[in-house]
C-alpha cells in the first residue's frame, strides 16, 4: 500500500512540476487578474490554446495532480469522507473550467476535447496501447 503512495504521490509532484510549464503562475493565483481588473484570461503566458508535452495527455494536469495528492495520504472513515467532496468539487470546477476554455477557444478547444483526455490519460493510454500492438495485418 505504502509503494502505492510514494507512486502516486511521485505522479502528482511531476503532474504539477509539468503543467507549471505551460501555465502562467501570477494568473493562476490571481495576482494578474487584480493589477489588470481583469478576470476573463487564460492561464498560459501566450493566451493560445497550449497543448504541448503534459497537456497532450490530460487537459488538466493540475487538478488531477491534486486529486492524486488528496488520495496519498492516510486514509481513515473521515478522510475518506472528506476526499470524496474534495474530489467532487475539483470534478466539479474542472467542468466548469471547461465550459469558460470553450468560449474562450471555441472550435479548437472542442477538437482537444476530443483527443485529450479531461483528468484521467485514458485517450493516450488506449493510443499507446494501438501502437504497442502495431499497423493491423492486412490479408489478401
Amino acid at each position: 500500500m505504502r509503494i502505492g503512495q510514494v507512486i502516486l504521490l511521485g505522479l502528482a509532484i511531476l503532474l504539477f512540476f509539468l503543467g507549471g510549464r505551460h501555465f502562467d503562475a501570477r494568473q493562476v493565483l490571481g495576482f494578474k487578474q487584480i493589477k489588470e481588473r481583469t478576470s476573463n484570461k487564460v492561464i498560459t503566458e501566450t493566451g493560445e490554446l497550449d497543448t504541448s508535452g503534459v497537456l497532450g495527455i490530460t487537459r488538466h494536469p493540475w487538478y488531477l495532480a491534486t486529486i492524486l495528492f488528496i488520495w496519498v495520504r492516510q486514509l481513515d472513515v473521515s478522510a475518506i469522507l472528506v476526499n470524496v467532496i474534495l474530489t467532487s468539487y475539483l470534478i466539479a470546477e474542472t467542468y466548469l473550467e471547461e465550459k469558460k476554455l470553450i468560449g474562450e477557444f471555441g472550435e479548437k478547444y472542442i477538437a482537444y476535447q476530443k483527443r485529450v483526455s479531461m483528468l484521467i490519460p485514458y485517450k493516450w493510454l488506449k493510443s499507446k496501447i494501438i501502437n504497442l500492438n502495431g499497423p493491423p495485418i492486412h490479408e489478401n
